[in-house]
């Protein structure tokens, strides 16, 4: 092989003789690098050359907001419950979103959108991808980096699985870190970029388009929910045992497995599954949607359940500590919330937590000084008593030696026929 200074290529022989050029990867690079040049210039000319309707990609989008089987999947809903510790209060809180169908959607109808994605660091332990959308009318570009870490969960080991870590889940359930197999991490890998594709493609569209498809998409599941709720109960039940036993068509849905979801949907909802509303069942509906296409679990959804009650018992704990504090040391309660500028006529109930601790570390702290100045003052007694000879009292309380230095004392004692002698 004979190599020139700045070819472009290296001429090679094969067995035959016959002579080839070979790209350096020099010019595969530059070439790969024009190629994608001229695509986004074709591209940018036919979004000029055909710009987008705006009204009509809005009904396009709205059309699509009308059918049910897609309205259930476009919002995502993911209930908060989390303690105010300032109000002393639990709040309620959803985050609610559209979801990667509703974006798939978006970007067909609304037109002239590039969606690219590449791998930029690829290491043993993580991957790095960049994601960029582009308007291609207005040239309005948005991108992100994502970074996807190698390693997976799982509440059961596989075969020759080996876990690299584990930790308590839900219900003291243990979970395995392990590392990820090549299906896990191409799953991972398009499940993270279809989440960061739809944020940046919701960017491009304008609010009052995602305004009026979530209240097309609302209408849509109210009004099919109240049209027949016991279909729709059913129906509901049946899309999540498909998703908690991994069952692919609805009609391989046992009636044990029906039921098997609705208790698992009753423990969310703190009733049985057949009394809920129709708001619930809606609520219930963007749950669904965000396990399906979010990548949430239902049991992450249950641990933040499970963080609900222990702060429950922790603020029991509390109310019961500071009644004790109030029926035992009234005075000591009083004057621990006059220091911390607390209504000592306050009750339990109306106080928070962060109250509630204070008013406790205060009072600890307070016994503790009293406890230690007591016992300095035990000590200073003490070191005061003048110090006697051990062993020279009596079993009356009198030494022999201050009885020898009285004189004139009767000494009695018992002699061996019961006398007494004085001397």
């Amino acid at each position: 092989m004979n190599d020139k200074a700045g070819a472009v290529a290296t001429r090679q022989q094969d067995a035959l003789g016959n002579k080839r050029e070979d790209a350096t990867p020099e010019t595969s690079a530059s070439s790969l690098a024009e190629r994608e040049k001229a695509i986004v210039q074709a591209r940018i000319i036919q979004a000029i050359q055909r710009p987008r309707d705006s009204e009509a990609a809005l009904q396009r989008v709205l059309k699509d907001c009308s059918r049910l089987r897609f309205a259930e999947e476009a919002t995502y809903k993911l209930p908060r419950r989390s303690y105010n510790r300032e109000k002393g209060r639990y709040e309620d809180t959803t985050i609610e979103d559209l979801s990667v169908r509703f974006a798939e959607a978006v970007f067909v109808a609304w037109g002239n959108i590039d969606c690219t994605s590449a791998v930029v660091w690829d290491e043993p332990d993580k991957r790095i991808i960049q994601v960029t959308v582009t308007d291609l009318e207005s040239n309005a570009n948005y991108s992100h980096g994502i970074v996807i870490d190698k390693l997976i969960e799982r509440k059961k080991l596989r075969k020759n699985e080996v876990a690299l870590e584990t930790r308590i889940g839900a219900g003291n359930d243990k979970v395995y870190i392990v590392a990820c197999s090549d299906s896990d991490i191409r799953m991972k890998t398009n499940s993270e970029i279809s989440r960061v594709r739809r944020n940046l493609v919701l960017q491009i569209i304008p609010a009052d388009v995602k305004d009026e498809a979530r209240e097309k998409i609302a209408e849509t599941i109210i009004e099919a929910i109240r049209k027949d709720p016991v279909i729709a109960r059913r129906n509901q039940a049946t899309a999540f045992a498909m998703m908690f036993f991994n069952i692919k068509t609805a009609t391989m849905v046992s009636d044990h497995q029906r039921n098997q979801a609705k208790i698992q949907l009753a423990e969310y909802l703190g009733h049985p599954y057949d009394e809920c509303t129709p708001e619930e069942m809606a609520e219930l509906t963007g749950v669904g949607a965000a396990i399906k296409g979010e990548g949430v679990t239902w049991e992450s959804i249950m641990e933040g359940r499970a963080t609900e009650a222990e702060q429950q018992a922790e603020r029991a704990d509390l109310l019961s500590s500071i009644a004790g504090l109030r029926t035992n040391d009234a005075e000591l309660y009083k004057r621990c919330c006059e220091e911390l500028d607390i209504d000592s006529k306050m009750s339990g109930e109306e106080l928070s937590v962060t109250e509630m601790s204070d008013i406790l570390e205060r009072a600890m702290a307070e016994e503790g000084a009293d406890e230690q100045e007591a016992g300095e003052e035990s000590q200073e007694e003490e070191a005061g008593k003048p110090e006697t000879d051990q062993g020279s009292s009596t079993l009356f309380g009198k030494g022999e030696k201050a009885a020898e230095a009285a004189p004139g004392t009767k000494d009695t004692k018992a002699d061996d026929g019961g006398k007494e002698k004085i001397s």
